[in-house]
C-alpha cells in the first residue's frame, strides 16, 4: 500500500476485502467424512499419512491430494486421542513447531454457533500445520478523545515477533467463550482490571486467512471494542508484549499502509473503525 494517508474508512473497507486472501491451490485438502477441514503442504500430509489411523488419499498422488480421514464412527475424544498422537509425532519429526500445549476446539465452517459440539480438539500448533480453521478474538481499545491503543509483540512470540496487535489478543482456547477469553487477555496482556474489562462490546466477527510460510492460517475473530479512561495506561502481566503505544488516526493509517501491524490485527483495527 502507499504512504499518502487515506481517510481510514477507505482503508479499513479495503483491509476487510482482503481479510481471507487467495487459497493457494498447491496445498493438499484434509477431509473429515467427505468435508474439508484443512489444508496442509505435501510432506506434512505424507507424514500424517503414516500416523493417523483411517487417512487415504482418494486418488493417485496428484497436485493437490485430497486426503480423506475415515473417522465417522469416533466420538469427539476418540477423534482428539487419535489427531494429539499423530501431532505429537509431528512435533517430534520437527514438522510443527511453537507447541504451546494449549489445545483449540474445531467446528465446521458452517456451524455458527460455538454451543453446537465440537468435532474435536487439538494442539494449537498442529492448528497452523494442518490448516484447521480456529477461533481468536481481538479487542480494539479506544480513549475518549478516539485515539486507540495498540501493542507491539514481544520478539519472543512463536508468530509475528516484533510486529503490531490491538491492545489485547488471543487464541480460543478450548472451554472458553470469546467474552471470557476476551477479558482474560485484556489483564495478561494489558492490564485491564476485571470491572473495566467487563464494559467490551462486541463489534461483529470476521474471517482471516493467509499463507505463512509452510502453514495456511485460517481464523475466524471475535471483535470487541473497549472503552478506556484516559487516566488508564496498559501494563503488560505476561511477558508477550514489548510496549504499549497511543495512536491518533493519521498514526494509524501510516501504520497499517506500511503493513507494521500483523494481519488478523490490521483486519480487526478495520472492523473495529467500521463498527464506531
Amino acid at each position: 500500500m502507499s504512504s499518502d494517508h487515506r481517510p481510514l474508512a477507505s482503508l479499513a473497507r479495503e483491509l476487510l476485502g482482503h481479510a481471507a486472501r487467495p487459497f493457494p491451490e498447491h496445498l493438499d485438502r484434509l477431509m473429515l467424512d467427505g468435508r474439508i477441514i484443512g489444508y496442509l503442504s505435501r510432506r506434512r500430509a505424507l507424514a500424517l499419512r503414516e500416523l493417523l489411523p483411517g487417512l487415504v488419499a482418494d486418488h493417485p498422488l496428484g497436485a493437490p491430494t485430497r486426503w480423506s480421514w475415515h473417522a465417522k464412527d469416533l466420538s469427539a475424544g476418540e477423534r482428539t486421542q487419535a489427531l494429539q498422537r499423530a501431532a505429537e509425532a509431528l512435533r517430534s519429526q520437527g514438522l510443527i513447531t511453537g507447541w504451546r500445549d494449549e489445545r483449540f476446539s474445531y467446528w465446521p465452517e458452517d456451524v455458527a454457533s460455538l454451543e453446537a459440539p465440537e468435532l474435536f480438539r487439538l494442539e494449537r500448533s498442529a492448528f497452523r500445520a494442518l490448516g484447521l480453521r480456529s477461533h481468536a478474538v481481538h479487542i480494539n481499545a479506544f480513549t475518549p478523545d478516539g485515539r486507540m491503543w495498540y501493542s507491539r509483540r514481544s520478539l519472543s512470540k512463536p508468530t509475528d515477533p516484533g510486529m503490531l496487535d490491538n491492545l489485547a489478543a488471543g487464541g480460543l482456547p478450548s472451554d472458553e467463550t470469546p467474552r471470557t477469553c476476551a477479558i482474560r487477555e485484556l489483564w495478561e496482556e494489558a492490564g485491564v482490571p476485571a470491572p473495566l474489562a467487563e464494559r467490551l462490546t462486541p463489534a461483529g466477527q470476521i474471517v482471516t486467512a493467509q499463507l505463512a510460510g509452510e502453514d495456511w492460517v485460517h481464523e475466524r475473530i471475535f471483535i470487541f471494542q473497549l472503552a478506556l479512561p484516559e487516566s488508564f495506561v496498559p501494563s503488560n502481566q505476561d511477558g508477550e508484549v514489548a510496549e504499549f503505544m497511543l495512536l491518533d488516526e493519521q498514526q494509524l493509517v501510516s501504520h497499517l499502509q506500511q503493513g507494521h501491524f500483523t494481519h488478523e490485527a490490521a483486519c480487526s483495527v478495520a472492523q473495529g473503525c467500521v463498527e464506531r
